[in-house]
This record gives structure tokens, C-alpha cells and sequence, in this order.
């Protein structure tokens, strides 16, 4: 009777290993919301690359938090790159790292299984957000629109706008953001956003590319747009 049980037990096991293995990225970023959603830790960590670890940290850093106007979302669009995949949603409620109301979960494929890394998707938001490369791009294209007026036209390189920066200090800082940014003084489309102004040379991991048009700051994947903030709100 005993072989039986353990059977019956190892049985359950393989099945549900293949079960895990079969979801996509976004039925693991949903499934494991859901459960945040119910503040039932225990069956979300399932869905954590390091189990034990981002569960005791789970609790603690949303402790008293909303979490089912956090963790209650509507799946907008997918990104896979190679063992790496971006889930782009809509929370219940406007998170601080966000992007028009829009955020984004990183996953990891381990076992063929994917897994939802929160602490790392608050890094990446708050990389690539608010705190992070906006402002780098949003400084930049204030310069170019200040020089624009001045010239009466966009000015041609970075370097001719940067001649009316009078701090030697930022001018300094100014040209070494722009190094990592093609400059389109007549605008182009870039990562499927027309009017760049801006747009980044490489790729962040997972295969994100950065840019600025006319209008908005936006996050690309390369083809299409993912996450944007309108200029005007960026500021």
C-alpha cells in the first residue's frame, strides 16, 4: 500500500512540474497576481525564481498594501527574449513606477518553467521610469527644443545645441548621456515610434530599447512600442 501512496504522490508531482512547464509567461505572471491578489504568498512563491527567499521578502515589502488593486491586472502585451520574457499590464491602481497607468513584470525560464521576479521588476521600472533614464532623455531633448527656438530650426548635432549650455559641469554630463542615443534632428521612426528624437544605440536587458519622440518617452522592444509617458507628464 505504501509503494502505491508514493507512486500515486510521485505521479502528482511529474504532472504538475509539467503543467508549470507548459504556461506561458503570461499565464505565470497572471496565476501568480492572482494569488498575490488573495495575499496567498505561499502558492504565488511557487512562481518565484527563488522560492523561500522572495517570499519572506514579498510579505515584508507589501505588507499593508492594496493588494488586490496592485495585483488585480489585465495582461496587455508579451516580450520574449531568449530565457528572459516581459510582461506588460494594467494594474487596478496607478503604481508608483508606471508608465500611462501601465507597469511591467520580468519573468526568468528555469526548467523550463517560467518565473515571476517582482524585486527585479521594481528595479527595471525604476531604472528605465521616474527615477532612472527618463530623465536623462527628457534633459536632453529640453536642449534641443531650447536650441531649436534659438536657431530657428533643429540644430544638427548634439554638440551645436550643447554650445548654449552654460554649465560647463552639465554640458559635460549632457554630452555623455547623449553618447548612448542615436540624435534624428528631422525625426524618424525608431522601435515603431515615429518623431524620434532620441532613441538608444543598445539594447537593455531583456532586449528594451529606449527613446524619446516629439510627444512621448517610450520603451520599445525593438519593433513595436511596449510602455510610454507622454512628454507633457513626464516632466
Amino acid at each position: 500500500m505504501r509503494l502505491h501512496v508514493l507512486a500515486a504522490l510521485f505521479v502528482l508531482a511529474v504532472v504538475a512540474s509539467c503543467s508549470a512547464k507548459k504556461k506561458t509567461p503570461e499565464l505565470a505572471t497572471r496565476d501568480c497576481f492572482q494569488a498575490l491578489a488573495k495575499g496567498d504568498f505561499e502558492s504565488a512563491s511557487k512562481f518565484f525564481p527563488n522560492p523561500q527567499a522572495d517570499l519572506k521578502w514579498a510579505k515584508s515589502y507589501y505588507q499593508g498594501q492594496d493588494l488586490p488593486a496592485i495585483f488585480g491586472i489585465t495582461v496587455n502585451d508579451t516580450v520574449m527574449h531568449d530565457d528572459k520574457a516581459i510582461v506588460t499590464y494594467t494594474p487596478g491602481k496607478t503604481l508608483l513606477y508606471n508608465f500611462d497607468g501601465r507597469s511591467m513584470a520580468l519573468l526568468s525560464r528555469k526548467d523550463g518553467a517560467w518565473h515571476v521576479d517582482l524585486r527585479e521588476s521594481l528595479e527595471l521600472m525604476s531604472n528605465l521610469g521616474s527615477s532612472g533614464k527618463i530623465v536623462d532623455l527628457i534633459l536632453l531633448k529640453a536642449l534641443v527644443d531650447k536650441s531649436t527656438v534659438k536657431l530657428g530650426k533643429a540644430p544638427a548635432t548634439v554638440e551645436e545645441a550643447l554650445e548654449d549650455e552654460e554649465d560647463a559641469s552639465l554640458r559635460k554630463r549632457k554630452a555623455s548621456w547623449a553618447q548612448g542615443y542615436e540624435y534624428f534632428p528631422e525625426g524618424a521612426t525608431r522601435g515603431g515610434e515615429s518623431a524620434v528624437m532620441f532613441y538608444a544605440r543598445q539594447a537593455v536587458d531583456p532586449g528594451l530599447y529606449l527613446g524619446i519622440s516629439k510627444n512621448r518617452y517610450f520603451i520599445s522592444d525593438g519593433t513595436k512600442v511596449l510602455l510610454t509617458i507622454a512628454a507633457a507628464a513626464a516632466q
